[in-house]
């Protein structure tokens, strides 16, 4: 009798600390039990407002306008991906950097730029003058 109180009071315990588990956890719906994780985001990855996550992704570059005067380009491209990096494709020349936002403003390579977005267009104006003008790609 003596062994058996223990082994009584261990499932007690087990039954009645089952259901103190942290909330979101363990969840149980008309008998069934279900587990679910807490999202977890890695500390090193930039977080974006919802303004700021229309930035992300793959724009083709359509021209850059320097003193007035427009160049197109094709198969030229920014994509700037959730990781805070940024890869720019001009006239077969490819640069990976990083970009982030800080106090509202946009750095590119550590370069304040202004930009608007309207729609499918981005447009980009660094402190030169120079603007870049972007549509959204159809390829993500």
């Amino acid at each position: 009798m003596k062994r058996l109180i223990p082994i009584i009071i261990c499932i007690i315990l087990c039954f009645v600390l089952g259901g103190c588990a942290p909330g979101g956890y363990l969840n149980s719906t008309d008998g069934e039990i279900t587990v679910s994780m807490p999202e977890v985001k890695d500390p090193a990855l930039p977080e974006f407002t919802e303004e700021q996550k229309l930035l992300l992704g793959k724009w083709d570059l359509v021209s850059i306008t320097v003193d007035g005067t427009p160049t197109t380009y094709e198969n030229s491209y920014y994509h700037f991906a959730e990781t805070g990096t940024c890869t720019v494709l001009i006239s077969g020349t490819k640069t990976d950097g990083g970009f982030k936002f800080l106090e509202n403003s946009l750095y590119i390579d550590g370069k304040k730029v202004s930009y608007t977005i309207e729609n499918d267009t981005l447009t980009i104006t660094d402190e030169g003058g120079k603007i870049h003008l972007l549509k959204k790609s159809a390829q993500q």
